[in-house]
């Protein structure tokens, strides 16, 4: 796959794994969906074990939901106030 055809979750994940099988210590590693390479409803912080919804294009945390269940981030898929 080109990285010019690579979307901001694939490039993120290509960044962290192109070099190596193993991910920098403390790296999030985000989950990109199948059918279309954008992220996941859903992401999963492996270090901390914190869940959190994002917006599924560029990836931004969803405002009020961390920490959140997954069957939760179907609420939040429609606001627009992300975390800084």
């Amino acid at each position: 796959v080109l990285a010019g055809k690579l979307t901001i979750c694939q490039h993120h994940l290509h960044q962290l794994t192109a070099y190596s099988s193993f991910t920098p210590a403390g790296a999030f590693v985000p989950e990109c969906r199948s059918e279309d390479g954008h992220f996941k409803s859903l992401q999963c912080d492996r270090f901390n074990s914190v869940c959190f919804c994002v917006e599924h294009y560029y990836g931004h945390t969803l405002a009020g939901s961390v920490g959140i269940r997954q069957q939760d981030c179907v609420k939040h898929g429609e606001k627009l106030l992300f975390l800084l």
